[in-house]
């Protein structure tokens, strides 16, 4: 299911959610369409189960950053370069 996933998220970031096919998706994660549709009823639930485990992904990249113990500037330069390695990723 993680390449299913994986494979959905390239293919919604490059065609959005209306451009984005199961064809392409299962082709892209090497399985066949069947197993997207087994997985996802629906484009919708596929589009969710994206979109959290994104932000899951994301989460963990920041966690720590609430500590009061760095200093703002250093906290902000932090904050950018985890978002940098994170999307670049």
């Amino acid at each position: 299911m993680a390449r299913i996933l994986t494979a959905a998220l390239a293919e919604f970031a490059d065609r959005g959610f209306d451009g984005a096919s199961a064809t392409e998706i299962a082709r892209r994660a090497g399985v066949a369409q069947l197993l997207v549709h087994y997985h996802f009823t629906s484009k919708a639930d596929l589009w969710k189960a994206v979109v959290t485990r994104a932000f899951a992904e994301l989460d963990t990249v920041f966690e720590g950053m609430d500590t009061p113990a760095l200093d703002p500037i250093e906290r902000i330069k932090e904050v950018l370069r985890r978002y940098v390695r994170f999307s670049g990723g």
